[in-house]
């Protein structure tokens, strides 16, 4: 069968069952790879259409009202559907409808197969970030011009079904085999279309010769690393920086062929530190062109002394950047090739050895199987194996904990995979690289663990502002119940399943003894675990009096050897019980790994299970070190705190140990053995001085290059600061009114700028019910509010969701006072509600600022407030992000121009516009400003 109908349906509602009604029946016939036929009609619902999907469709009552009926229809659509695939993007909704509407008029269902371009678009496009149609039309530039109306959807999903045939097509022999195993468990009837490209490839004796074959599975071949010739690359930088400056000049480079002058002059500093062998800490503005600011002169430096500079980022995003847009262009300026590599965890690298073991499970879960199925046509695609190329479903994030190369396996097993390893293989570039790019995280394993990069002199710190955050997470512990259950749920146990289960079936019951006795210990083991979490969320719930809390969620600083009571007792005796457990656990785990040892280089099954249950050894050896660390022990210059959701599970909590002060790590570790590290960031200095970020660096000591670039942006005529005088005084309404008079001010402010706006709260209660005030208060008519925490999903699907909403206001805490952008007319109104200071009881922020007035220094001046205006300049930041961009920021908080302090922020902010004054007058401003 090649006959393919593509169906698309605009209906009254989600809900047949219900009622709803199709209101529009579009269909497109495709075959022998064009589209043969068109058919559309509007069907009259019989009753209103809702204004909702007014809007959404463009179908309104009168288009339907002397349209026919679906069972006037009903036999075109049947005769149409007859020997036909059922197409739809997202069938099962199609389906069920059209057979609802079918079964209603008198007619049978449709029982013919059925094919949803959402699944197949799904695994054979692994790397898309979206599968929605829009967007899917957009990837392949399949003109889309009336979303939401049938007619139109159902040509756009022609086209794209065109694709995938086309892409199914291309798949090499083996991988069709593979997903003919897998077909059975799709939602889309694939067996026989597999069947028949299986045959066709057969029979023309397609060999797949583009692809390396290794046991079965088909692999993209890898190209030839590049081996230095061993000629030495002599470069000089000042001949190298007047090329730059020409190649700007004659638009070779950028469109705008424009030399910044503070670009220039980054350059030129990055390339005295690693000349001098000093260390530097730039700020450098928006807009300035940073990252190939310091890139240029790391290239040159790398190359002519042969040997790698290490560049380090906080997100993956800047990763990206610099490998897809910096480095060409740096190829582009210099004589001779630049080669960079991403170097990442093992983590985040595919296990070749452990994917073809999955592949031979039975499975039953439909995310599993469309895991398996994505990784297949991803494994024919990728060079890297990261899973950051790869789009997983929610399930399959969880399966990549089994398929990953965190924590390997057996070597003489999986030796046929090791020449592909693509972890090892990342390594290799990474030996032959002149620019090294990493992250925070591995920096500090570098650092502080295990010696993971190769030997460096020479390194950047991008976005250098959150490193010692990292620094110091990566420095702590962290212990809390789900993750420790989850980790026993793995090990399992004879009668439940698991890691247990599976080993002793392998060896044929030859050691049940040993796991029964496993079995007992991790019984008691989940039992402790389960009352000492219960206690500990009691304990802090009785104690935390003016701790720091962030809606449900407190927080509970304590020092261990200062606890005292019955409660507190209970608490540690728990812990002792729960430390001889686990001993005694590891001991039985001991003897079978010893066991174990002679067996699994025949039986690679039992070389995964062993490496697992290896995994989950080491990992309970890490909790009995984190209970020394957490309960029966003091630390200098550390902090122990608790969390619990007063409204989750009775143990729901986590404990964390974290050092509060990392400059003599950071000095002992990093800066006095290398000779450059240059920090930077747009957000490094307060009032001019370099003093808070030189002490949290622990650059006190080294003399740093300082240095403060300001962006190349016109911010007087970009951008004005409002600062409402109506507003009443936090401390002088009840919280209720104050955030009843926010959402007032933010109403109003949308009306004028139809949107276009993000609101940054510090408080995520506060957030909530000012987000729940102006949805319930207020009529914004063509207005839509996302709030963090709120609206579904996380902050990279709130973000894409505000950036697609033509007129939106975007409520955010903490995770968007940085790191987003909404350039162009996404944003053109920024809200900072309350100066950004960290609550006084936060347990990191305590302890630093109680260690500073030991010391006999100001804790506001030296924490607080240099803290809280470098958030306010990430912040505003958010506004202004290409010369394009225009737009107002609203201070809400009245701080900034009644106290001393208050000019410290004004201060942060570039040459620009500050008014005062009552919201209706600062409205109109707003309306001749933009």
């Amino acid at each position: 069968m090649s006959r393919f109908v593509v169906i698309d349906l605009e209906t009254t509602g989600n809900s047949p069952k219900k009622g709803d009604k199709i209101i529009q029946f579009a269909a497109v016939v495709y075959e022998k790879e064009e589209i043969v036929y068109n058919y559309s009609t509007f069907l009259n619902p019989s009753q209103a259409i809702s204004p909702f999907i007014e809007q959404l469709t463009g179908i309104n009552d009168g288009m339907v009202r002397n349209a026919p009926y679906f069972e006037e229809v009903a036999p075109i659509i049947l005769n149409l559907l007859e020997d036909s695939y059922f197409v739809a993007h997202n069938v099962i909704f199609d389906l069920t409808f059209l057979q609802e509407e079918l079964k209603l008029a008198g007619y049978e269902p449709f029982l013919g197969p059925v094919l949803d371009t959402v699944e197949m678009t799904r695994f054979l496009y692994p790397s898309l970030s979206s599968y929605r149609l829009g967007g899917l039309a957009e990837q392949f530039s399949i003109q889309h011009d009336r979303p939401h109306q049938a007619d139109s959807d159902a040509e756009v999903t022609a086209l794209l079904l065109h694709k995938l045939l086309q892409k199914l097509g291309t798949l090499p022999l083996v991988t069709i085999k593979k997903l003919i195993d897998l077909a059975a468990s799709f939602t889309s009837d694939l067996q026989d279309l597999l069947e028949e490209l299986l045959v066709s490839k057969e029979k023309e004796q397609d060999y797949d010769e583009q692809f390396e074959i290794i046991n079965g599975i088909a692999l993209r071949k890898l190209k030839e690393l590049d081996v230095r010739d061993g000629k030495h690359r002599q470069l000089s930088y000042p001949f190298i920086r007047q090329s730059f400056v020409s190649k700007v000049n004659a638009q070779e480079l950028f469109q705008d062929g424009e030399v910044r002058e503070g670009q220039l002059e980054m350059m030129d500093l990055v390339q005295k530190a690693f000349h001098g062998r000093e260390h530097a800490i730039i700020e450098a503005g928006a807009g300035l062109g940073k990252t190939l600011a310091y890139l240029l002169p790391a290239a040159v430096h790398s190359v002519t002394k042969e040997c790698p500079v290490v560049v380090s980022t906080h997100t993956i995003q800047l990763q990206h950047q610099i490998l897809q847009r910096d480095l060409p262009i740096i190829n582009k300026i210099l004589d001779t090739p630049v080669t960079a590599v991403v170097l990442k965890g093992r983590s985040h690298y595919l296990s070749l050895f452990r994917f073809e073991q999955l592949l031979k499970e039975a499975d039953d879960n439909y995310d599993s199987i469309l895991t398996k199925a994505k990784i297949l046509i991803w494994l024919t695609e990728t060079e890297t194996g990261d899973i950051e190329e790869i789009n997983l479903p929610s399930g399959g994030q969880f399966l990549w904990e089994r398929l990953s190369t965190d924590y390997p396996v057996n070597e003489q097993v999986s030796s046929r995979w090791h020449s592909r390893c693509f972890y090892q293989q990342m390594k290799k570039r990474a030996q032959l690289a002149d620019l090294i790019i990493t992250n925070h995280s591995i920096l500090c394993k570098d650092l502080l663990e295990e010696e993971f990069i190769p030997l460096y002199n020479e390194m950047i710190i991008d976005e250098a502002h959150q490193f010692v955050d990292i620094v110091g997470e990566y420095l702590g512990r962290q212990l809390d119940y789900v993750s420790a259950n989850y980790t026993l749920s793995r090990l399992g146990s004879l009668q439940e399943g698991g890691i247990v289960r599976d080993l002793n079936r392998l060896l044929k019951r030859q050691i049940s003894s040993v796991l029964h006795s496993l079995d007992m210990k991790v019984i008691s083991l989940k039992s402790e675990l389960d009352d000492l979490f219960r206690m500990l969320r009691s304990y802090a719930l009785s104690n935390a009096k003016n701790d720091y809390q962030e809606g449900s969620r407190l927080t509970f600083k304590y020092e261990a050897s200062k606890q005292e009571g019955h409660k507190w007792n209970g608490i540690i005796e728990c812990v002792n019980r729960i430390r001889f457990i686990i001993s005694e656990a590891l001991l039985i785990m001991d003897s079978i790994v010893s066991e174990l040892d002679g067996r699994i280089e025949k039986n690679s099954k039992l070389s995964v299970i062993t490496t697992d249950f290896n995994q989950i050894r080491d990992r309970m050896k890490e909790w009995n070190q984190s209970l020394i660390s957490l309960f029966l022990s003091d630390h200098d210059r550390y902090v122990t705190w608790m969390e619990i959701d007063e409204k989750g599970a009775i143990n729901s909590t986590a404990l964390f140990l974290q050092p509060f002060d990392t400059s003599e790590i950071l000095a002992d570790t990093l800066l006095t053995r290398k000779n450059s590290v240059v920090f930077t960031s747009a957000t490094l200095s307060v009032q001019q001085s370099f003093s808070y970020m030189i002490g949290r660096l622990g650059l006190t000591d080294f003399q740093p290059i300082c240095a403060a670039i300001p962006s190349p942006f016109d911010f007087a005529s970009k951008a004005k600061v409002l600062i409402p005088t109506d507003l009443p005084s936090v401390k002088a309404v009840t919280n209720e009114e104050y955030t009843f008079a926010i959402a007032t001010h933010i109403a109003a402010i949308a009306k004028v700028t139809h949107g276009r706006m993000l609101v940054l709260f510090t408080s995520y209660d506060m957030l909530r019910k000012t987000f729940n005030q102006v949805k319930d208060q207020f009529e914004l008519d063509g207005i839509t509010l996302i709030g963090q925490g709120i609206s579904s999903g996380g902050r990279a699907k709130i973000t894409k969701t505000f950036m697609q909403s033509e007129h939106a206001v975007l409520f955010g805490t903490s995770s968007f006072w940085e790191g987003v952008d909404f350039p162009g007319d996404t944003l053109s109104c920024l809200v900072i509600v309350r100066l950004p200071f960290t609550p006084p009881s936060q347990p990191l922020f305590e302890a630093k600022a109680k260690q500073l007035e030991i010391d006999g220094s100001n804790s506001f001046n030296e924490l607080s407030l240099p803290q809280a205006v470098l958030r306010f300049k990430q912040g505003f930041g958010r506004l202004i992000r290409t010369k394009s961009d225009k737009g107002v920021v609203f201070v809400f908080d009245k701080r900034i121009i009644t106290t001393w302090y208050g000019k410290a922020f004004l201060q942060s902010l570039p040459d620009l516009s500050i008014k005062r004054g009552n919201l209706p007058t600062l409205l109109e401003d707003v309306k001749r400003w933009l």
